[in-house]
């Protein structure tokens, strides 16, 4: 006769090969999923300027003149005041924005005079506070903003939490594909990996601190 506790014992190593079976069988939903959850996208319509959020500068500036060349908006802004170390080495002082900025002109063909650097921001809150300041100088309504994919979440969260003190400016969030990693497979690379284990990390970061 099995015992009471033998068969609680029974019951829990039954209820954990099944966990790990199902696992198994929905592994690629289940990271999908992990992955869906740092990716927003607001409906896309025009805007009045495109604001590149410093950072991958190559991925976000492409995403950025494709949507400025169908049309959805007139002019493109750079943010970023932060020199990459990799830059810094080679003794040049050019800002993140700036690199962004030579994306966009030198390797996407965007004319110089529709692109402008606001040479501001080392985080994402900051340069959500310049960008907010420069939409009030210069009387925007509606702006867009870009950045990778699996930043857009987090994006959302602080910018959305930034400009609810002006109601009066809307913000458009695009999602800009990454070039390294497909999105729908990001455990299959390297640099998917990273980005999602530390964007995670910064989510949390960010909804305590802020």
């Amino acid at each position: 006769m099995v015992s009471k506790k033998r068969k609680r014992w029974l019951v829990v190593l039954f209820a954990f090969v099944l966990l790990i079976i199902l696992i198994a069988i929905f592994k690629v939903n289940i990271l999908r999923s992990i992955g869906n959850g740092l990716i927003y996208q607001d409906t896309l319509e025009p805007c009045e300027a495109i604001f590149v959020l410093s950072g991958s500068a190559d991925e976000r500036a492409k995403h950025a003149a494709y949507l400025h060349k169908k049309g959805y908006a007139p002019r493109i802004v750079c943010t970023g005041a932060i020199i990459p170390e990799n830059v810094e080495i080679l003794g040049m002082e050019h800002k993140e924005a700036q690199i962004t900025q030579t994306a966009l002109t030198k390797r996407y063909k965007v004319p110089d005079s529709l692109v402008t650097c606001l040479l501001e921001g080392t985080s994402t809150k900051e340069e959500a506070d310049a960008i907010l300041n420069y939409a009030e100088k210069h009387h925007l309504s509606k702006i867009m903003i870009v950045s990778t994919a699996f930043h857009t979440n987090r994006v959302k969260y602080i910018f959305r939490k930034k400009f609810r003190h002006n109601k009066n400016i809307k913000i458009c969030i695009q999602p800009a594909p990454a070039l390294d990693y497909n999105e729908r497979y990001w455990w299959k690379d390297e640099e998917g990996l990273l980005t999602v284990y530390t964007e995670y990390a910064k989510k949390m970061y960010y909804f305590f601190k802020y």
